[in-house]
């Protein structure tokens, strides 16, 4: 008997930042050199606009860049739920270190990833 489980699983990579600071710039190139595919989303400094709430909830020390990668997977076997009943993992890469090193250690990744595992009993 061979059983086959194909499970696809899809990264979303956002990558919050202000376009001025040299840190994020640096994690800017590492994912442009990456290749993996990420939407921009800029965030004022300094000023009247400041930082949002939703800014602060991501990173308490107030620094850019971010990271956000929402992981989520589908079996056709089985799924994972987290605790909010939601499928899938959040990890936030809150430094432009962490992010390199994320990068390097392939913990961010590109999108739509399949693998297949075909078990022979």
């Amino acid at each position: 008997t061979t059983t086959t489980t194909t499970t696809t699983t899809t990264t979303a990579t956002q990558f919050i930042t202000n376009k001025r600071c040299p840190y994020a710039q640096k994690a800017w190139l590492a994912l442009e050199t990456s290749a993996v595919p990420y939407a921009m989303r800029e965030v004022s400094l300094y000023g009247s606009g400041g930082k949002p709430d939703w800014f602060w909830e991501l990173n308490p020390a107030g620094t850019v860049p971010i990271v956000v990668t929402v992981t989520s997977s589908s079996s056709s076997v089985t799924a994972e739920v987290d605790d909010d009943g939601k499928e899938g993992r959040v990890e936030v890469f809150a430094d432009s270190e962490l992010i390199l090193d994320a990068i390097g250690n392939g913990r961010i990744v590109a999108s739509d990833t399949m693998d297949t595992i075909d078990t022979n009993e």
